[in-house]
């Protein structure tokens, strides 16, 4: 059997950046099987390319330098999009904001904006999140990757997610048993089909999204987080997110209750850049006071 590929690459970092804040939207939990932070400096990443299964080891080297590793039948084909991978063709140097959102990110400074170089697992990851709890999410993602994915090529217990050929071959109760709600099972079967056009209109985000909002159960709120999360569109805005709004609102002038109207109004001022305002938000920013069950902001969402 021949050896499996492994490069070696040392990208040079812009200043400030964080892995943690770059990919904290990425991780579903601290048991998530396919992207892990070992330290405060490294970032450990699963990923199925179209070449086949990789781990990404990235340790960030003082400040300038990101030593990066990847072992796997794809680690030649990633090479090149390495740098959009961890951020780097995105520029948060453009947004300079005033007031809190300036206090916020001197707090927590670093955060770019990845661009998956496949985007089929984050689209599932984001199905699995429609209509349920962070938590649930995070457990069905979990269930789902390790009965159907592929161990990592890695020795550190990571697991790469299911291919889409997997995916297209599951039934409806292979996904139920990993506990992905019915309705989210059903559409996750629906865009098993699909994966492969998805794959090729990625590179064109307008085109993307132009199809997504043709495809039952994909609404504006997946289709934005997509954009922003796994395609570097720093102006992605979520809406239709259950507490979202209640969030913003809290933090930009300290009222506990708001709405999508609202939000949206709050934001223009960071037109060009929401979704760096609402990622921010999203991962450091306070929580608005809660009226019954305590939920992170974009742990129930409206699509569909």
């Amino acid at each position: 059997m021949a050896a499996a590929e492994s490069i070696r690459v040392t990208l040079h970092l812009p200043q400030p950046y964080s892995l943690r804040q770059t990919f904290g939207l990425w991780r579903l939990s601290k048991a998530d099987p396919c992207l892990q932070f070992p330290d405060s400096s490294s970032v450990r990443l699963a990923l199925r390319t179209p070449r086949g299964p990789i781990q990404i080891d990235a340790l960030q080297a003082g400040d300038a330098d990101l030593d990066v590793q990847v072992v796997g039948d794809g680690a030649f084909w990633i090479r090149e999009r390495l740098p959009a991978l961890f951020g780097l063709n995105d520029n948060p140097g453009e947004f300079l904001p005033e007031g809190r959102v300036c206090d916020l990110i001197r707090r927590h400074p670093g955060a770019h904006l990845p661009t998956a170089p496949v985007i089929s697992a984050r689209l599932v990851q984001l199905v699995l999140q429609q209509l349920v709890s962070w938590e649930d999410a995070a457990s069905s993602w979990s269930r789902l990757v390790r009965t159907h994915g592929d161990e990592a090529p890695g020795d550190c217990g990571m697991w790469v997610p299911p291919s889409v050929t997997t995916l297209r071959s599951l039934g409806y109760y292979d996904l139920v048993q990993c506990g992905v709600l019915p309705r989210q099972a059903r559409l996750v079967l629906r865009l098993a089909p699909e994966f492969s056009r998805l794959e090729r209109l990625a590179g064109d985000p307008l085109r993307l999204a132009g199809y997504l909002k043709k495809l039952p159960g994909i609404g504006p709120w997946t289709i934005q987080y997509l954009a922003g999360s796994a395609l570097g569109q720093s102006d992605a805005v979520l809406t239709g997110d259950y507490a979202l709004p209640h969030a913003i609102s809290w933090f930009l002038r300290e009222q506990p209750r708001s709405s999508d109207e609202e939000m949206l109004r709050l934001l223009e001022p960071y037109r060009g850049h929401r979704f760096r305002v609402q990622q921010l938000i999203l991962q450091n920013g306070p929580l608005a006071p809660r009226r019954g069950p305590k939920i992170r902001a974009h742990w129930k969402k409206a699509d569909g």
